[in-house]
This record gives structure tokens, C-alpha cells and sequence, in this order.
């Protein structure tokens, strides 16, 4: 492979001519490559200071085996981290969200349990390093790449196409549209169709609307089949602990959701805790709200 560079570039103000400072972020020998040879702006926050990309190298000393990794760089401090780190499979085309928090990629890594090599969906929380598998592909039911469009700017929110019958609502496999909410830890079927597909679908930057391509008649109007352009509005999203909806989680909320684990109350008393809605809180659940209290909803 040839030598590739990655580089980024600052651009400052001085009078009325720009200058240029540019940071060199990879050092690839011939042996091994930097992908995409064209950057993408999906895969650089908002303010330019995280880009996260893919690449064979070893660049930390954490990839020997050259496989294909991916790595963060944070031009605040300079530090290069590589995020994934398997051997024999591959993780391709990460994409990061607007403010830099959250990164989504489609792995065939065995990060779960599930059978290697199927492309499944991770969302990666930069602060706490922590993975989070969003889907399993049944059988290739994906979208072929993730793309930043369909993830919210907060990256919360994840919007995604697959035939897989993830929540119990698509058992005839149609391709259906899925959302993925971090902040409580719920997929959601969007759609519900039958011999139809519905592809293609992007989020909003604040997570409110998801506008997607479908040949289903959904709203009464495409009664003959053709592919057309759908806008959907979406709830907001619930903070997972937020028994009063005040926006935030408090003490007293997670001694409530801990008492209703226990058996000593009713779910009904903090249905925001119910994250996955089915009818208990788990001590995964009361996690979920004490990190919400912490690091405030959707931190």
C-alpha cells in the first residue's frame, strides 16, 4: 500500500488572510494504509477537534495483527486512541456523531456471543469508552455502511434499516426502520409493513424527525407501490430515571426505581425507569438512571 498521511487542517484568522497549521495524525508505513483516502465530514465532530477513522496500521502498538481497527483522534490533547481491537474481523466506516460524544460503526467482530462475522451495529461513548451493540444482523439485513445522517447530533438517537425481527414486530422480515435511544436503552420498530421495503432513513440533528424512502403505503396515499419520500415525527426521547420528567434524575428517583425492583412499588410509580417497557426495573436499568443522574439525560 502506499503511504498515506492523515492529516487535519486548522484554519486561523489573522487580519484578512487564513492560516493554515496542519496536524499530521497518522504515520503509515508501506505495509499497511489509513482509510478512506478522502475523508469524510461524518467522520469529524462539529468543531473539528475528534475525527475518528479506520486503518490497518499500528499506530499505539494495540493493532500488531493489522487488522482493520479504528481509531480517535482528539485534537484538544493530541492523544490518538484506538478504539476497537480484535483480530480476524474487521471494522469498517465509523461515523461520529456532531458533538463528538458518540461513534457508530458496523463490525463482524464477535463482541457479543453472536456468530462471527455477521456486521452488527456498536455505539461507542467516547467519555466512558463503553460499547453499546444497538442490533445484530440476522442475515445481512443491514444498510451496507452507517452513515452520519442517522445518527442525532447528540448521538442518542439512532435511526437504521434492517429485515431482522429485532423488537418481536417484523416476523415476515420485511425491511423496517429502527430506533436505537442511548439514553434508555431501547430499540423501536418505526415501521410495521408487509411486502414493501422502507430504506434509506436519516434523523434530524436534534433527534425530533427521521425522513426515509418507502414503497409502503403508509399514510393512505401510495396505493400504487411507488417509492416515495416520508417524513415521521418522533417522541421525545424519555431520560431512563426521570420518574417526574423534570429533565433530570435525582436521588430519590433511584431509591424509587430500587424499591420498585425490590418489589416494594408498583413499575407504574416510574415508568421512565422500564427502559426496555417490560414491566420491571432491572439493576441494569437502575445503572442506566444513576449514570443519568451523574452525567445528566443524554450526557
Amino acid at each position: 500500500m502506499a503511504l498515506l498521511l492523515l492529516l487535519l487542517v486548522e484554519i486561523r484568522s489573522s487580519g484578512a488572510q487564513g492560516l493554515l497549521t496542519f496536524v499530521q495524525v497518522t504515520t503509515s508505513s508501506p505495509q499497511c494504509v489509513s482509510y478512506p483516502p478522502d475523508v469524510a465530514d461524518d467522520e469529524l465532530s462539529a468543531d473539528g477537534t475528534r475525527l475518528v477513522f479506520q486503518t490497518t496500521c499500528d499506530l499505539t502498538g494495540s493493532n500488531p495483527d493489522g487488522m482493520n481497527a479504528i481509531f480517535l483522534f482528539d485534537t484538544t490533547t493530541s492523544a490518538l486512541t484506538q478504539i476497537t481491537s480484535r483480530t480476524q474481523c474487521a471494522s469498517p466506516k465509523p461515523v461520529i456523531s456532531a458533538d463528538g460524544s458518540r461513534i457508530a460503526f458496523k463490525s463482524g467482530c464477535n463482541g457479543s456471543g453472536d456468530p462471527p462475522d455477521l456486521p452488527e451495529i456498536f455505539l461507542y461513548d467516547v467519555a466512558t469508552k463503553a460499547f453499546t451493540q444497538v442490533a445484530t444482523d440476522c442475515n445481512t439485513g443491514f444498510s451496507p455502511i452507517v452513515s452520519a445522517d442517522e445518527l442525532s447530533a447528540d448521538g442518542t438517537r439512532f435511526v437504521f434499516q434492517t429485515t431482522c425481527n429485532l423488537t418481536g414486530g417484523n416476523a415476515d422480515a420485511s425491511n423496517e426502520i429502527y430506533l436505537f435511544d442511548a439514553t434508555s436503552g431501547s430499540t423501536t420498530q418505526v415501521t410495521t409493513t408487509t411486502n414493501c421495503a422502507n430504506l434509506n432513513p436519516i434523523i434530524s440533528a436534534d433527534g425530533s424527525r427521521i425522513a426515509f424512502q418507502s414503497g409502503c403505503n403508509l399514510t393512505g396515499g401510495n396505493g400504487d407501490g411507488n417509492t416515495q419520500v416520508f417524513l415521521g415525527s418522533l417522541e421525545a426521547p424519555i431520560c431512563a430515571g426521570d420518574c417526574d420528567g423534570s429533565g433530570d434524575v435525582t436521588v430519590d428517583e433511584i431509591i424509587t426505581l430500587v424499591n420498585i425492583a425490590l418489589g416494594n412499588a408498583p413499575v407504574t410509580t416510574c415508568e421512565a425507569g422500564d427502559a426496555n417497557h417490560d414491566g420491571q426495573i432491572t439493576v441494569e436499568e437502575i445503572v442506566t438512571a444513576v449514570n443519568n443522574a451523574l452525567n445528566g439525560c443524554g450526557g
